[in-house]
């Protein structure tokens, strides 16, 4: 695609000129591109955040100072022991792991997180990067409500028509129960929702806690707003999950007006569609079909389930490797594995024991990484294991909660933020 390789050639001489600019800057500009590809090699096509992240780890190894701040990570053992295993997967999985997947994974769930704090070094770093943020998902929810007035996503259509690769799935006609589901610039509406829903509960921490200015009080509700409206417009069920589990971080008794401003929040926006969500909760859990839903219903979640154990017991160390699942899909054709988006499926199935530890050891990490702020620290990794269990969250990995835990862990480290 021209205007990947475009994208990817503006990178490349930025980056030249400046390093620690280029990578503050692309890492929130990638949320518009999670999913595009730069160029096809073989059958193969590469991704352009992955093509970004592969000249970001090159410049990395080639400095000792990179190198000494990636062992400086507060979340270096459990990243480093994750990469371990996912080569032991590889090498002993039942399906061979190519080596693209492998690169792939190890990118995005490894190295980046490793890599990015060298970059995020003083409080000018923090502004820029959490700013940029701001605007990129200003732009996320704004381009979701034009695709909800148009009933048509054009930019995705249109680049689109400029590869052979499918790298989005409209769901403009999908309706449940009366809505649409929107994408943005995702690959699937839960992706769109699930990045809302993250960076909402970053924002309201953030905000809370900053010592001083980095945004306008009125700027400050204009994003929590849109950022709801994505939510609403993304229409996913592990969406509207994780943002009601995301309340159990607030102070409800010691600090009453907390407690005013979600009610109103809750009366302005949620009890318009309050019936509409009654009916989203009692689909997750609905053992008779999700006629008016589409996607899973539980049954066929206990079927996938099912079907996730007999496989995990194939191969329970090790797992069927990081490809098992589009090989059971395109080659062997299970129908049921179709919708198996959860994470727990993928970690059953791919990954193994040793898989399983692995993200659990992390998960774990994640959660005391803030000691200073324990609760909002563990509801915050929860909110993303509850959306990615209940669907996965396509384009985006777990990377994407760990840079904002390592915004708030560098900003306590500044002492920017309030006790």
């Amino acid at each position: 695609m021209i205007i990947t390789q475009l994208i990817f050639l503006l990178f490349i001489i930025f980056f030249i000129r400046y390093k620690k600019k280029a990578v503050l800057y692309i890492i929130p500009l990638s949320l518009f591109f999670t999913m595009l590809p730069v160029v096809r090699i073989g059958g193969t096509y590469i991704g352009l955040c992955d093509a970004i992240n592969f000249v970001i780890y090159g410049y990395i190894l080639g400095r000792k100072d990179a190198r000494k701040a990636i062992f400086c990570n507060p979340l270096f053992l459990p990243l480093f022991g994750n990469f371990i295993l996912l080569l032991l997967i590889a090498l002993y999985g039942t399906e061979r792991t190519s080596l693209y997947v492998l690169w792939k994974t190890i990118s995005n769930e490894i190295l980046l997180p490793l890599a990015f704090i060298y970059f995020l070094r003083t409080k000018n770093d923090i502004k820029l990067i959490v700013n940029l943020y701001l605007k990129v998902f200003w732009v996320l929810c704004i381009y979701g409500i034009i695709e909800f007035l148009l009933n048509y996503n054009i930019i995705l259509y249109w680049l689109q028509s400029q590869t052979d690769l499918s790298f989005w799935v409209d769901h403009t006609n999908d309706i449940r129960y009366g809505y649409g589901r929107y994408n943005s610039f995702f690959h699937f509406p839960i992706t769109f929702g699930d990045a809302c829903v993250v960076f909402f509960y970053f924002l309201t921490f953030f905000y809370s806690k900053y010592e001083g200015v980095f945004i306008s009080r009125k700027s400050y509700i204009k994003t929590l707003c849109l950022l709801l409206i994505g939510v609403f417009l993304a229409n996913s069920r592990a969406t509207i999950l994780a943002l009601v589990f995301g309340l159990l971080q607030f102070d409800y008794i010691r600090k009453p007006k907390t407690l005013l401003i979600a009610f109103s929040i809750f009366l302005i926006m949620v009890l318009p569609f309050s019936d509409y969500i009654l009916n989203v909760y009692h689909s997750i859990f609905d053992f008779t079909g999700n006629y008016d839903v589409g996607g899973s219903s539980m049954d066929m979640r206990m079927r996938q389930l099912d079907i996730s154990l007999f496989l995990f017991l194939q191969n329970p160390i090790f797992g069927g490797g990081l490809s098992m699942i589009y090989y059971l899909m395109t080659d062997i054709s299970i129908p049921e594995l179709a919708g198996a988006e959860s994470q727990l499926f993928y970690l059953l199935i791919e990954r193994g024991l040793l898989g399983i530890l692995g993200y659990l050891w992390l998960i774990i990490s994640m959660c005391k990484l803030l000691p200073s702020y324990r609760k909002f620290n563990m509801v915050f990794v929860g909110i993303w294991v509850l959306a990615s269990f209940v669907s996965l969250t396509v384009g985006l990995y777990i990377n994407f909660p760990i840079i904002f835990l390592l915004i708030i862990y560098k900003s306590q480290k500044l002492n920017l933020l309030k006790r």
